[in-house]
């Protein structure tokens, strides 16, 4: 079933809002944000995309603000932006809606600060509403109550195929007309586990190459949300990008799935596996490209991606913002072709989303 995308809604590393995600890939530069992780050894600095949901209470009060962590103000702002690019924001215009929100990592720094809240002596008990968020739908929770939704609403968590599950599951429910449009993202708030590990793994990259080099080729760790409203495709929707099929399984054996397309964008953040598990997915010819760097690393960085792959559509062009390892040259997309966001998981997973 062919679904039309009616509004974006992003929040990360780069900014808020779609322009701000234009200009990123425009070449505008991102500066990194220094975050002190403590370890054995005593405090380090590492560089990470960080997000600001300042933009937030344009929608909601302030004192409503304050029983909200990060992690759940990164998914109501893109939630929000989303809604109100598809007019769609005054419920007397949706229908029914359904909510699917797909993390990777979920609350999980809101998790370890529950879990030990006497180690600046900020707390003498644990705080109900930080133990009320710690949980992976929490998010969904929000959205929903923020726009006084009562429709069918679903968290997955399924590390990096988190958001290709997602986008699976709103178009089934399209299919099914169990609702007339789907709000569908990805969020994911930087924990000092995942600034963590990837300081970690930029340092054993280090021992075979020198750091310009590793920075170049390893994008920072990031956080931030990505959100769509989804409806059925009509008469009303030939301006909208259109996701003609999308896929998700496990590579047995037998050929490669593989999704037919002209320019592939590839999802290397995460637990993906390496580059060169890519290059057997693309078709001879294909070109291909990672944005990875613009959003940072993180478990759904699909979401991105596919966001990315709309805005390539609707602007007739191909951003030239590609990875140092998948370079691009930036060129008119023509009407005939067509665009695939792949994502490849561990355990020989996959998800693709295939765009008219």
């Amino acid at each position: 079933m062919k679904v039309a995308i009616r509004g974006i809604g992003v929040v990360g590393g780069f900014g808020s809002g779609l322009p701000a995600l234009e200009k990123a890939l425009d070449g505008r530069r991102i500066a990194p944000t220094d975050i002190s992780i403590p370890t054995r050894e005593g405090a380090i600095l590492v560089p990470c995309l960080t997000a600001d949901t300042g933009p937030l209470a344009d929608y909601i009060p302030t004192r409503v603000l304050r029983r909200m962590d990060h992690y759940i103000r990164l998914g109501l702002l893109a939630a929000f932006g989303a809604m109100t690019e598809a007019g769609i924001l005054d419920k007397s215009r949706r229908g029914r809606l359904g909510i699917i929100v797909a993390t990777g990592s979920g609350a999980t720094g809101n998790n370890y600060n529950f879990q030990h809240p006497y180690e600046d002596m900020e707390e003498i008990c644990g705080s109900p509403i930080r133990f009320s968020n710690s949980v992976h739908n929490a998010a969904a929770a929000y959205i929903s109550i923020a726009l006084a939704e009562m429709g069918p609403n679903h968290s997955i968590t399924h590390d990096d195929l988190s958001f290709p599950a997602a986008l699976m599951t709103a178009v089934t429910w399209l299919q099914q007309r169990r609702v007339d449009a789907v709000l569908v993202g990805g969020v994911d708030a930087l924990s000092h586990a995942h600034a963590y590990a990837w300081h970690a793994h930029r340092q054993a990259r280090r021992v075979v190459k020198n750091l310009r080099e590793a920075q170049k080729q390893i994008p920072m760790a990031g956080e931030g949300a990505c959100f769509f409203v989804l409806k059925a495709t009509g008469t009303d929707s030939a301006t909208c990008p259109v996701i003609r099929e999308t896929a998700l399984g496990r590579i047995c054996k037998g050929p490669l799935p593989r999704p037919m397309g002209d320019y592939y964008i590839l999802g290397e953040g995460g637990l993906a596996a390496t580059r060169a598990d890519y290059g057997k997915w693309l078709l001879p010819g294909a070109r291909a490209t990672c944005y990875a760097h613009v959003y940072g690393d993180m478990a759904i960085d699909s979401a991105f991606d596919t966001a990315i792959a709309a805005l390539s559509l609707r602007n007739n062009r191909i951003y030239a913002a590609g990875s140092v390892s998948q370079p691009v040259q930036e060129r008119e997309l023509l009407a005939d072709r067509s665009v695939v966001c792949l994502k490849l998981g561990v355990g020989n997973t996959f998800g693709w989303t295939l765009f008219d």
